[in-house]
């Protein structure tokens, strides 16, 4: 038996410092661990591991934690939400990093520049009627 086939316990404690944190933390660390174990197993078993939590400053603390523990993680979400230290792990900020983003840039303005062209055509056929 793994931690993959156990099922899954929640608690919901929410006195500070009682260490839900950390104790999620090391779980979603031994996770990514017992992943990359099954990986070199069968590299077609392993799934990428979603944390959530009630609040934005809970997810920074999750990723804080995670990547004091060497855990590769990006952090989804709105960047003005996100602490100032951790946005460079943003998926805003990964995808501009991308050698295709500069593409997917003229694609957005070009969306941009058809949208507006549309609106104004059906202004200007509302107008006549």
């Amino acid at each position: 038996m793994t931690l993959f086939d156990l099922t899954p316990v929640i608690t919901n404690v929410t006195f500070a410092g009682t260490g839900k944190t950390y104790t999620a933390v090391h779980l979603m660390k031994l996770m990514v661990l017992l992943a990359q174990q099954r990986r070199a197993k069968n590299s077609n078993n392993v799934l990428p591991l979603l944390a959530t939590a009630f609040t934005n400053v809970a997810v920074d603390n999750l990723l804080e934690g995670l990547l004091k523990l060497g855990v590769r993680a990006v952090r989804v979400g709105r960047s003005v939400k996100i602490r100032e230290e951790l946005r460079a792990v943003s998926l805003e900020v990964q995808m501009t990093r991308d050698r295709r983003y500069p593409r997917l840039e003229e694609i957005t303005q070009e969306i941009t520049r058809l949208e507006t062209s549309q609106r104004r055509s059906v202004k200007q056929h509302d107008s006549k009627f």
